[in-house]
């Protein structure tokens, strides 16, 4: 069974940042626009075995069953319901991550 693959308002937000901060920080666009590519491709591959990834080794993430995988130098975090994948955040890989998810909404 297929599942439908939705962003959150923070994943939203996380991939927008993403792709401004490569494009016009470090004045790479078709690096930006590449790297976005490549995000949005594997969080579609969620669609049909979204289980396949680990659930984040953290409490209270663990608990709520939080999956993640690396794409490049960020992670793709996410929960599982009955018939969506809800990515809830997409994080470079060394900020402080525990800290982010804390301030996530859709955590709460």
């Amino acid at each position: 069974m297929k599942c439908k693959v939705n962003y959150t308002a923070s994943a939203k937000r996380d991939i927008r940042g993403i792709y401004e901060y490569v494009a016009y920080q470090l004045i790479e666009p078709d690096t930006a626009a590449d790297l976005v590519r490549r995000i949005q491709s594997a969080v579609l591959k969620l669609d049909e075995n979204p289980k396949r990834y680990k659930v984040y080794d953290e409490d209270p993430w663990r608990s709520k069953e939080l999956g993640h995988f690396p794409v490049d130098n960020y992670e793709v975090f996410y929960v599982v319901s009955t018939d969506s994948v809800n990515i809830v955040r997409i994080m470079y890989g060394g900020m402080d991550i525990g800290r982010h998810l804390r301030k996530t909404d859709e955590l709460k």
